[in-house]
C-alpha cells in the first residue's frame, strides 16, 4: 500500500486540490461527450420535446431548424468544456481572454471579505464589527 501511495504522490495525484481537479476533469469529459452526441440524427430527434417545450430555448427550432439547434447546443457544450479545460492551464499559461483575471478577482473578493473587520473605516460599504 505504501508503494502505491508513493507512486501516486510522485505523479502529483494526491496533491492538495485533487477533488477539485477530479470534478473539473469529469465535467470536461461530460461536456465533450454530450456535445459530441448533438452531431447525430438520433440525438436531434430525441431532443425535439425538450427544446420545443423549453421556456428559454423554444425559439431555436423556428430560427435554426432541428439540426441547426442541436448543432448550436453541441458547439456551446464544447465551448463550455473548453473553458473548463482552459482553467487547468491557467497557472501555466495566461490567456488573452482573461481566464486568470476571474480567478484573481475571486481571490481579491475573498481576501477583502475575510479581512473586512481589519479594514474598518477604509471601506465604507463593508460593515465593521467594532
Amino acid at each position: 500500500m505504501n508503494s502505491l501511495m508513493t507512486c501516486l504522490g510522485k505523479l502529483g495525484v494526491l496533491k492538495k486540490d485533487f477533488d477539485y481537479h477530479l470534478l473539473r476533469a469529469s465535467m470536461v469529459v461530460i461536456f465533450l461527450f454530450f456535445g459530441y452526441q448533438k452531431w447525430f440524427q438520433y440525438e436531434a430527434q430525441a431532443l425535439i420535446p425538450y427544446i420545443s417545450h423549453g421556456p428559454l430555448i423554444f425559439w431555436m427550432y423556428p430560427v435554426f431548424g432541428v439540426r441547426g439547434a442541436t448543432y448550436l447546443l453541441g458547439v456551446s457544450e464544447w465551448l463550455f468544456g473548453a473553458f473548463l479545460f482552459a482553467g487547468f492551464l491557467e497557472q501555466k499559461v495566461r490567456s488573452p481572454w482573461g481566464f486568470g483575471g476571474m480567478r484573481q478577482l475571486h481571490r481579491d473578493v475573498h481576501y477583502h471579505s475575510a479581512n473586512a473587520g481589519r479594514l474598518g473605516g477604509i471601506c465604507q460599504r463593508v460593515p465593521c464589527n467594532d
